[in-house]
C-alpha cells in the first residue's frame, strides 16, 4: 500500500531526526580527537546546532501526531556508510584530516535531504516544515563552507606531523 502524503513527510521528518540525533555523539567524538584547536571548535559548535535542529524536528514530528524514532532509516544507513568509508582510511596523522572531510561529505548529505524535504513539503502545502527544511538546509551548507578551508590548511599541516613521525 502506497504511503500518504502525511506518512511520507512524517518519514522525511523521521529520516532527518535520524541524522541529526545520531550526528550528535559524532561531532563531540571528532572534537574530543582533533588537536587542532580551531577544527575542535567547529565540531563543537556544530553539534550545538546539531541537537537544536534535532529539537525542532522533532517537533514538527509531534505537530504530525507521531512520536520521534531513531529506527534504521535509508538515510541513517547512507550517513554510516559515508563514515565508515572515511574512517577506514584514518591514520594518527591524517585524522584531522579525515574527519573535517567525513564532516563535509556528511554536510552536503544533509543539504540534499533537506532540499528534498523542503520540495515536499511546498508540493503538499506544509509551509511550515517547508521553512523548517529550508532553513535547516541553508545552516548544513553554511557549516559545509566553514569546513571546506580546514581540509586543505590540516592536509598541508599533516607533512610536518608525518617528517617528525
Amino acid at each position: 500500500m502506497a504511503e500518504t502524503a502525511h506518512e511520507r513527510m512524517v518519514r522525511y521528518l523521521q529520516d532527518a531526526y535520524g541524522v541529526e540525533t545520531g550526528l550528535v555523539p559524532k561531532l563531540q567524538d571528532m572534537a574530543d580527537e582533533v588537536k587542532d584547536p580551531e577544527v575542535a571548535r567547529l565540531f563543537l559548535e556544530h553539534r550545538l546546532e546539531t541537537q537544536e535542529q534535532a529539537h525542532r524536528l522533532e517537533a514538527r514530528i509531534r505537530a504530525y501526531g507521531e512520536e520521534p524514532s531513531m529506527g534504521k532509516s535509508f538515510m541513517m544507513q547512507a550517513a554510516a556508510k559515508i563514515s565508515d568509508a572515511i574512517g577506514s582510511l584514518h591514520d594518527k596523522e591524517d585524522k584531522t584530516v579525515q574527519d573535517l572531510m567525513q564532516a563535509f561529505g556528511t554536510e552536503n548529505f544533509e543539504c540534499a535531504v533537506y532540499e528534498a524535504m523542503e520540495a515536499y513539503a511546498i508540493a503538499i502545502n506544509d509551509t511550515e516544515t517547508a521553512n523548517l527544511a529550508k532553513m535547516h538546509k541553508d545552516q548544513e551548507a553554511n557549516t559545509a563552507k566553514k569546513i571546506w578551508p580546514h581540509i586543505a590548511r590540516c592536509s598541508a599541516a599533516t607533512v610536518a606531523a608525518v617528517a617528525t613521525a
